[in-house]
């Protein structure tokens, strides 16, 4: 049987790390392939080698039954393989067509010629219903639409092995449905697609196989249909599924966050409230304005209108400091960006975040021994990767364990609420179901927590009640007993 890719063998090691240990990856021509792992089981490592972004140490990979050597991005889209990632590599500034032909230009006489390349791509528009305009900016598209052209430059380019990490994990239902239309399209005409994913029901519904990688080293590939989901969460973590806190607290009367009638560039006359002993959960896509709203919600953007308020008292005006210090906590979800020091240790951006008191001061002073033994703590309790090198460079490590330390460190800080930006995102399964259950002990300790999420599976299982936020409007409140998941997701669409 030929097989459109086989990685064989695949050794790779970073200082103090097996990222690969002996890996082989085998997708058949014309199936959709999941690749499933926790975090640091050696996934992108894997994926980035056969894009052409790492070297392998050793092993060697054929693509249609060939031996290839695949040096750079270059190389791999001379193979045919295409990879559309989480974090989109497209201009805003410039149009679709532009982004498309960008790096390939067709050219006659040494001038473009775009009338070829436009005909040429509006056939595929045509044919894979991609619902694109040549002539839009990137910057003005939906999330799902830029990832549309991801997949226009990657058919005009003649790719026929297609990776796609955590595609669905920004889309709404119809748009993730949409989404897994065209992954069948192009596995019907005998195209391969490589799906890295944690969410097993999709996995269970699209792929045709499956390959699982644990701590470095692989195993399978199995058939899908042969597995569960609790088949595969258990070949990912040795356990079956998530074991979350069933006891619920006793919620408040009163709201701990409070947000009345608040409008900026972005959002129009916003009201919500978070009580203590309450999770309230924030349905939002991608381009929904979420993000604004954390920003005003923390101080980072003042608000024009309306007022914020944390048990009572009006923080409207104050710093972000000083709404720190009063007790608002946010886990963001761009974690190297927004919430790490980059060149700083995994230990030093673990004890960044403690704020309420400085415990690693004294008489001024940093005690880097005690800095030291509270990182190496949480370290141990939320199992990351860096047990023996607590002083690597965060810029260095992998994004789950970045996302991870992120995290961890906002859940030990003390707080009245916590606003959970995807706090699952980028976490493997095991550390997911820790934070969730970390969610659930604030809210039964009489916390308020604000989750925002697109992922309506995460709001459904761990929210009290859940607001609908659209181009900066609340347009619903709904509670999740009695909203099922595909009328909350043609909410958000709407």
């Amino acid at each position: 049987m030929e097989y459109a890719v086989e990685m064989l063998n695949i050794m790779k090691t970073f200082p103090g790390i097996v990222a690969n240990d002996n890996v082989t990856l085998l997708v058949k021509n014309g199936e959709i392939h999941a690749l499933l792992g926790e975090n640091s089981s050696g996934k992108s490592t894997l994926i980035n080698i056969l894009a052409g972004l790492e070297k392998p140490d050793a092993g060697s990979i054929k693509i249609h039954g060939s031996t290839v050597d695949i040096n750079n991005a270059a190389d791999a889209n001379s193979c045919g393989i295409g990879a559309v990632y989480q974090q989109l590599k497209l201009a805003d500034t410039f149009t679709v067509l532009e982004n498309v032909y960008l790096g390939v230009e067709e050219k006659k006489f040494g001038f473009l010629s775009a009338k070829k390349t436009t005909k040429e791509l509006e056939k595929i528009i045509s044919e894979y219903n991609l619902e694109l305009d040549l002539n839009e900016r990137i910057g003005d598209l939906s999330y799902s639409k830029r990832q549309r052209v991801e997949i226009l430059k990657a058919l005009y380019r003649g790719n026929d092995i297609f990776i796609f990490d955590k595609p669905t994990e920004y889309l709404t239902p119809s748009e993730a449905g949409n989404l897994i239309r065209i992954f069948k399209q192009l596995s019907g005409e005998g195209k391969s697609i490589i799906l890295i994913s944690d969410n097993l029901s999709e996995i269970k519904a699209v792929a045709d196989s499956v390959t699982v990688l644990k701590k470095g080293k692989s195993s399978g590939p199995y058939k899908a249909s042969d597995l569960s989901t609790d088949d595969m969460f258990e070949l990912i973590c040795g356990k079956r599924q998530y074991d979350l806190i069933q006891k619920k607290g006793v919620r408040s009367e009163s709201p701990v966050l409070r947000v009345d009638n608040v409008s900026s560039d972005v959002l129009q006359n916003l009201s919500l409230e978070v009580c203590g002993g309450e999770i309230a959960g924030i349905a939002a896509t991608k381009d929904s304005g979420y993000k604004h709203l954390v920003n005003v919600l923390t101080g980072i953007v003042k608000t024009l209108p309306g007022s914020i308020f944390i048990n009572n008292a009006d923080v409207s005006a104050l710093s972000v400091r000083k709404r720190m210090n009063m007790g608002l906590n946010t886990i963001l979800e761009d974690s190297l960006k927004e919430s790490l020091m980059p060149e700083a240790s995994a230990a030093d951006n673990l004890a960044l975040n403690v704020y309420y008191k400085n415990p690693f001061q004294k008489f001024g002073f940093i005690n880097n021994s005690i800095i030291k033994a509270y990182s190496l703590y949480l370290i141990e309790k939320y199992d990351i990767s860096v047990k023996n090198h607590p002083n690597i460079c965060v810029g260095e490590m992998t994004g789950g364990n970045r996302r991870k330390i992120a995290t961890v460190s906002k859940l030990e800080g003390k707080m009245e609420a916590l606003i959970a930006v995807r706090p699952g995102a980028g976490m493997d399964t095991l550390s997911t179901e820790f934070v969730y259950n970390r969610l659930l002990e604030l809210r039964n300790s009489g916390k308020a927590v604000l989750l925002i999420s697109s992922d309506i599976n995460e709001l459904k299982l761990l929210c009290d009640k859940i607001y609908v936020l659209d181009s900066g409007k609340i347009t619903h409140c709904v509670s999740p007993k009695d909203a099922s998941i595909n009328k909350i997701g043609e909410m958000m669409s709407v």
